[in-house]
């Protein structure tokens, strides 16, 4: 099995321009340490396929690659309305 960022549940997608490619996608695993930005104080956001590149933390193999959680199944209206 590929481990796949978009599979991973620190993956961050981003929506920001025109089209969505997965570029700009940010990896939020709390072990990686982040620079701080010295102007607002908030730390910047690593790029997935920086972190997956050979000599980076996670790395090709994905070392910190964990699964997502399978989304809840939506109630229907129905059972919304009804209690069930």
């Amino acid at each position: 099995m590929t481990k796949l960022c978009k599979n991973c549940k620190y993956h961050e997608p981003f929506w920001g321009y025109n089209n969505y490619y997965g570029t700009l996608d940010t990896c939020n695993h709390p072990e990686l340490k982040r620079l701080l930005n010295p102007v607002t104080g908030k730390s910047f956001k690593t790029m997935c396929y920086i972190m997956r590149m050979k000599g980076e933390k996670c790395g090709p193999d994905a070392k910190y690659w964990e699964e997502k959680e399978p989304p809840k199944p939506k109630k229907g209206f129905w059972a919304n309305l009804f209690g069930m």
